[in-house]
């Protein structure tokens, strides 16, 4: 995807008001750009648990933007018109520190 940003000078500088998303495909690549992103810069919010998610990371890179890593299966997951599936999928997200996609995707399934 192409993003275009202008050099707003000293009045308008980047901040964590806007975040970009990665969707990956597993877990491992989910830590592996987590840990890239962080290297220089900083994890705004380490992965971890937190009083509204029990997996949430937030990190900022070496020049100060924002990113959060989502696999791409969740946002499909989480607005499947079966609003049973999307809650089971939802309530399974919030019980784990890492995102697991096998066990998102079985409790999308019901088992």
């Amino acid at each position: 995807q192409r993003f275009t940003l202008l050099n707003g000078g000293p009045l308008f500088t980047v901040n964590p008001s806007v975040s970009f998303f990665i969707q990956v495909e597993t877990a491992a690549e989910a830590d592996r750009y987590f840990a890239a992103l962080a290297e220089g810069g900083e994890p705004l919010m380490p992965l971890d648990a937190y009083p509204w998610s029990e997996r949430y990371g937030w990190v900022k890179d070496r020049f100060g933007v924002s990113w959060q890593i989502v696999p791409t299966i969740l946002p499909k997951y989480l607005n499947d018109p079966n609003r049973d599936r999307a809650a089971r999928t939802m309530a399974a997200m919030m019980q784990m520190k890492k995102l697991d996609i096998d066990k998102l995707e079985a409790a999308h399934r019901g088992e």
